[in-house]
């Protein structure tokens, strides 16, 4: 369930706001904080941030895939995704989003569901 929660605030910050985006590297609690303080920025209650993350931990197979890719990326995020994930597939995870997580997570949560087709 932790990963719904998780799922739904990173989501929100993706969608809402690049331009500020938590720096990766350093300190991992460091990292989860920011990004605590960016869901607060835009809106999401100390609430739901805690609940969504206050149980994160690293994942050391994520950690070592990520490094295996090191040389592999020169790009921001936003400029890798623009070439990876396009309107086909982004209109295809809001729908499915939609389907079947959104209004659930939303009921669960007790938040307006904006999610929109």
């Amino acid at each position: 369930m932790k990963e719904i929660g998780l799922g739904v605030v990173l989501s929100m910050l993706l969608v809402s706001s690049s331009a500020q985006a938590a720096q990766c590297g350093g300190d991992f609690r460091t990292f989860v904080a920011t990004i605590s303080n960016e869901a607060a920025a835009q809106g999401i209650s100390q609430e739901v941030s805690a609940s969504a993350l206050g149980d994160v931990t690293q994942d050391p197979a994520v950690l070592a895939f990520d490094r295996r890719q090191y040389g592999t990326f020169k790009k921001s995020f936003e400029q890798y995704v623009s070439t990876r994930v396009g309107a086909g597939r982004i209109n295809m995870g809001r729908s499915m989003l939609q389907r079947y997580e959104a209004p659930r997570v939303c009921r669960r949560l007790h938040l307006p569901n904006r999610m929109e087709p």
